[in-house]
């Protein structure tokens, strides 16, 4: 039979954006393939894209290859990995709410949405010891409990 291939999922990136990787495929975590045949689609580097000095940053955390574990996790941010701002951290299990959230920020930031919000400053410092939920553009900032996010990572079928 042999290993699976699957689509990108369909996106709208404008030509503006810089594409630097996608391996954003239209497959979800909660999937019926055999775990060996799919679990390195599922990693922390699947599509970084930027537009001028902001970059939005997809990758998948948590242990699939153990029990299909973990979710995706959106951060978009202006400057680098070591100093800047971020504007978003978002998680899910659907690849269509990631997507949606993607799309958004695609014409979000071109539009200088974002040129006018406070963001979170982070530098060496900041404390990347739990999970931020963060949106400049929806005002939301909490911290997930470990219950929350044990919740979250966890398989639905």
């Amino acid at each position: 039979m042999g290993i699976p291939t699957f689509k990108h999922k369909q996106l709208d990136i404008p030509d503006s954006w810089k594409i630097l990787k996608n391996d954003f495929l239209n497959l979800e975590p909660d999937n019926n393939y055999p775990i060996d045949d799919v679990f390195y689609h599922f990693d922390e580097d699947i599509l970084n894209v930027t537009y001028k000095d902001f970059s939005v940053d997809l990758g998948f955390y948590g242990g699939y290859l153990n029990d299909r574990n973990g979710f995706f996790k959106i951060v978009v941010f202006k400057g680098d990995f070591n100093d800047g701002e971020f504007f978003e951290f978002f998680i899910s299990r659907s690849t269509d709410e990631i997507r949606d959230k993607l799309n958004s920020y695609f014409k979000a930031i071109p539009a200088g949405q974002l040129d006018k919000i406070a963001g979170v400053k982070y530098d060496d410092n900041y404390d990347h010891s739990s999970i931020h939920i963060y949106s400049s553009l929806d005002k939301i900032d909490r911290r997930l409990t470990k219950d929350e996010l044990e919740e979250i990572s966890r398989p639905k079928i």
